[in-house]
């Protein structure tokens, strides 16, 4: 962010959820074009993964995209559940 003049704003609220505002400066020439090039390989797929998250959609998405990779992903539907699981799985 820093590198292109912007920055990060976080809002969080007690059972609201948190919100993330990425502000970035208006660009005023053309825009380039530009290949996508891969950035390598992802390494790991040893380590286990806690995923702490209510949208269960999401959690599931982020659970089986992790799997794919060969992590071990453990999920909990709230912060308090992934303590609880971090008690247990140390």
């Amino acid at each position: 962010m820093k590198q292109h003049n912007g920055c990060v704003d976080v809002a969080s609220e007690l059972n609201q959820g948190t919100t993330f505002r990425v502000y970035l400066p208006v660009g005023t020439g053309p825009a380039e074009a530009r290949e996508r090039t891969a950035q390598g390989s992802v390494n790991g797929g040893t380590e286990t993964i806690l995923i702490a998250e209510d949208n269960e959609g999401l959690a599931e998405a982020a659970r089986e995209m992790l799997i794919s990779f060969g992590y071990t992903v453990l999920v909990a539907r709230s912060g308090g559940g992934g303590c609880s699981i971090i008690r247990r799985e140390p």
